[in-house]
């Protein structure tokens, strides 16, 4: 098991990020300063602040309780990056996300890049999702709490090689 280096809790309420986009930004560049040593280049920082950005948007955006507190955990080790945002969800919306990312792993030519990237819903996530699992080695998991309700917390959780990243940027 890799030795834990960092870990970042953020608490957030979706109804604030509304009324200032650049809180996400300013909250996803902090969160990428926390690197550890080994690993600490630009290019993986920017990867990094991209992908919380990401996940604040999406919070914000597809949350459904806008006035109920979201947290954004980042944890940084030597070799890898785990980020999850817990955030409230419709069921509905839950299992379209999961199909859009099945889909996603599953194109293989240009055809189905296009037909399955710019679908109505989450479109403006898919070329984020699709670099992450298939340029970064990313994987992304998507877990709703097991309550018979329309509504569900849910956990997005993304991880991340960090060698893997930075040996992209260098080829």
């Amino acid at each position: 098991m890799q030795e834990l280096k960092t870990n970042i809790d953020l608490m957030f309420l979706p109804i604030d990020m509304i009324s200032s986009w650049k809180r996400a930004s300013i909250s996803s560049s902090f969160c990428s300063q926390f690197l550890p040593k080994e690993t600490n280049t630009d290019f993986l920082k920017n990867v990094i602040s991209t992908i919380i950005n990401e996940c604040l948007e999406f919070s914000v955006k597809h949350g459904v309780k806008k006035t109920e507190n979201y947290s954004l955990t980042c944890q940084h080790m030597n070799n890898s990056s785990i980020i999850s945002v817990k955030l409230y969800l419709q069921k509905q919306q839950i299992i379209l996300l999961k199909n859009y990312i099945k889909k996603i792993k599953s194109i293989k030519n240009q055809t189905d890049f296009e037909k399955i990237l710019f679908t109505k819903e989450f479109s403006e996530l898919g070329y984020s999702i699709y670099s992450l699992i298939k340029n970064y080695n990313g994987n992304i998991t998507v877990k709703a709490s097991r309550q018979k309700l329309t509504i569900k917390k849910t956990t997005i959780t993304i991880k991340l090689n960090n060698k893997d990243i930075n040996n992209d940027y260098k080829n």
